[in-house]
């Protein structure tokens, strides 16, 4: 009986320590860190703190700073992909492309696509330049 007991106090700790899934409510929501509506569903991002605490942003161009000045604080790095619009992936399953032609809240022109193949079609369409997390971070980074 008291196997069972202490399985399940441990199931119940694990399941409150896992992070709820992250949703932005366009039009609602705020970014962390320049204040603005998060409006573009193209646009958005969601850092998950190691201990749960939720941080949404308009813009990849948010995110970078924010993580700079908050090193080692998250477990998970979410994007929201141009070509997916609403949705979040994580930071390492998509490509980043720099674009004229992608109009991003902040002004980067920097747009998030799911695939590869996807990011390829937009810059060959209309000019640009895939790049990649590390590049971001020197490029948008004082």
């Amino acid at each position: 009986m008291n196997n069972l007991l202490i399985i399940a106090t441990l199931t119940l700790i694990l399941v409150g320590c896992n992070p709820k899934p992250v949703q932005i409510n366009y039009g609602e929501d705020h970014c962390a860190f320049c204040k603005m509506s998060i409006v573009d569903p193209k646009f958005g991002g969601a850092l998950v703190t190691k201990k749960g605490r939720v941080f949404k942003f308009d813009a990849v161009e948010c995110i970078l700073p924010f993580v700079n000045e908050n090193k080692d604080i998250y477990s998970h790095l979410l994007v929201t992909p141009y070509d997916l619009p609403g949705t979040l992936m994580a930071k390492d399953s998509v490509y980043f492309a720099k674009s004229e032609a992608i109009r991003s809240p902040m002004g980067a022109h920097l747009g998030v696509f799911h695939s590869k193949v996807t990011a390829r079609e937009f810059i060959t369409e209309n000019d640009g330049e895939i790049v990649l997390w590390g590049e971001l971070e020197k490029s948008l980074l004082p």
